[in-house]
């Protein structure tokens, strides 16, 4: 009898779990599917995967000028920009199977590698528990458990981040998660050294911010920031409705319309964006202009940009978003002096503590050193300009002044993440890696940033291996591509790999070879192009400006329109 009920109880409960996944199949079907598109309903999905060459550039990075291409060209196209800061090969293989059943594109373009310097070689293989979730995941009950488990441990479902009791800590998490690194990739690292993930307590800040917007419409410092979570996560419908929910209500806020016009851009094009901000007649006329500087702005018309809020400003001299609007436009345009003067400018008027940006100012006054250091070479820098001292080196090639000054930096901030990575880079390059051991000796507080951690327990790996760093990341290399290839292979999905304007890395070509798979060979197409380096890359002399997104937006498009089941086929536009 006992065993009877066991089996009964067994039964049940395996029926119960099959009228739930059936249950919310079901439900699925009257969801709609492009809920989250950034583009035409039912359009031929791209997802873009790689570090900060897909990631950065706003409007202007290549994912974004690949769809306005496509667009004009007559293709109904979505471009998922999934690009993260950082990212390398490993934890792009790490995640490539869930990226593929999140989004089910039609095709994906990776570049991948620039940051497979010294931080690619995992230290533990994956648990089994997580491999067991990874394949659970396909199952939509158990997508639901894990939802509603990470809303009790976190607090959600507790009122932890409800709307009224955690309005600050929730905007302090997702500022954070959008200034850091959009969904946490450190995570990964963090995996690795066995410690909680960040990626859920976002989450949850986020939900929170979604349910303080619709409780108190007229949040809006909640709604800016939860407007540019959806745009981040390529909600732009969503970040739209939001950003003109503010709008809507007579807020008169230069960022509310700012990110309407880039929300609108991305749903349906730069008519779209700019009728938003030429609509209301004279009300909030102002902060429409200035709006319109920034989208320009995002969209890599740094000119643009600069002659709007040069306008503003003849009208009214003391406008200091108009300042900082100028600064970074003419930052942009390489014109470090006058980007100089244009933050003096706005650090002497009286701000409401949002305009003020010294960060624009540290920037211009390290890239003119860097200009002038190149024509005298002791030339000192300016005061102003220490905190950008080791991207200047780094730009200059002086790895070992680039890790030298990466060091003063982390004496005086040593939990500062990017920073160690630039510093174990330069330490790399200028053949003195073994010496952050020494540093952390000095600076004890050092062992406790996430990326020395990570750092101290790959080298305590590589010595136990007794083989090469060099060996050994080409191997592990070599496999996350594998891995990359195969996940879309086994799904039937197009993969298209790539170069970077500057280097190539031969495991991806390798891969692409081996495996028969459309190759962007970027190298040749920016020396036939452009003169010298300058003209392709931003400010920061590391990733390229709009004319250089531009060349690679070009060249993966001809390589989309060679792909099978491309809508409409055909070569790409001259």
């Amino acid at each position: 009898m006992r065993y009877e009920r066991a089996a009964a109880f067994l039964a049940g409960t395996a029926l119960t779990f099959v009228l739930l996944e059936g249950g919310l199949r079901l439900a699925g079907k009257f969801v709609r599917k492009d809920a989250l598109a950034s583009g035409p309903r039912g359009a031929w999905t791209v997802l873009c995967l790689g570090d900060s060459n897909t990631y950065t550039g706003g409007g202007y990075s290549y994912p974004d000028q690949l769809a306005r291409r496509l667009a004009a060209g007559g293709v109904a196209a979505r471009i998922i920009n999934r690009g993260a800061h950082g990212l390398n090969s490993t934890q792009l293989a790490d995640s490539i199977e869930g990226e593929l059943d999140r989004w089910k594109p039609d095709a994906v373009i990776v570049l991948i590698g620039a940051d497979n310097f010294w931080n690619n070689l995992p230290i533990r293989s994956e648990p089994l528990a997580y491999r067991a979730d990874r394949l659970l995941l396909s199952l939509r009950s158990w997508k639901l458990l894990k939802l509603l488990w990470v809303g009790i441990s976190d607090g959600t479902l507790r009122g932890r981040y409800r709307a009224g009791r955690g309005r600050d800590e929730a905007l302090e998490t997702v500022r954070g998660a959008l200034d850091r690194l959009l969904e946490h990739p450190d995570d990964w690292y963090r995996g690795q050294l066995g410690d909680a993930p960040l990626a859920p307590r976002v989450a949850a800040a986020a939900r929170a911010l979604g349910e303080r917007v619709a409780a108190a419409p007229e949040d809006g410092e909640a709604r800016l920031v939860y407007g540019r979570w959806l745009l981040a996560q390529e909600d732009a419908r969503g970040a739209a409705e939001a950003f003109r929910g503010g709008t809507a209500l007579g807020r008169c806020d230069a960022q509310l319309y700012a990110g309407l016009a880039q929300a609108l851009d991305r749903l349906e094009g730069e008519r779209a964006a700019a009728a938003a901000l030429g609509a209301g007649g004279g009300r909030c006329r102002f902060e429409r202009r200035l709006a319109e500087a920034e989208w320009r702005l995002w969209r890599g018309e740094a000119a643009a940009a600069a002659g709007i809020a040069r306008a503003e400003i003849r009208a009214a001299p003391a406008a200091a978003e108009a300042w900082r609007l100028l600064g970074w436009a003419l930052y942009e345009l390489k014109d470090y002096d006058a980007a100089i003067a244009a933050f003096l400018e706005l650090s002497r008027l009286p701000t409401s503590g949002r305009e003020r940006d010294d960060h624009g100012l540290v920037h211009a006054s390290a890239r003119k050193w860097e200009a002038r250091r190149a024509a005298r070479s002791r030339t000192p820098p300016p005061s102003e300009a220490r905190a950008e001292l080791d991207y200047a080196w780094l730009a200059a090639g002086q790895y070992g002044r680039c890790a030298d000054a990466s060091a003063g930096l982390l004496r005086a901030e040593p939990l500062d993440v990017s920073r160690f990575h630039l510093y174990a880079f330069c330490l790399k390059k200028a053949g003195r890696f073994e010496e952050a051991e020494r540093l952390a000796e000095e600076v004890p507080a050092l062992k406790g940033n996430l990326m020395y951690r990570y750092y101290a327990a790959q080298r305590a790996r590589r010595h136990e291996l007794r083989r090469p760093l060099e060996e050994l990341q080409d191997e592990q290399f070599s496999r996350d591509m594998e891995r990359v290839a195969g996940a879309a292979r086994l799904r039937g999905i197009p993969l298209i790999l790539s170069s970077y304007p500057e280097e190539e890395y031969a495991p991806v070509r390798r891969t692409a070879e081996k495996g028969g798979l459309p190759y962007a060979d970027m190298l040749p197409l920016f020396r036939a192009r452009f003169k010298h380096r300058d003209e392709f890359l931003a400010p920061d002399r590391c990733h390229p400006n709009a004319e250089g997104f531009a060349v690679m937006a070009e060249e993966y498009e001809r390589l989309l329109r060679a792909l099978p089941g491309f809508p409409g086929g055909g070569a790409a536009r001259p």
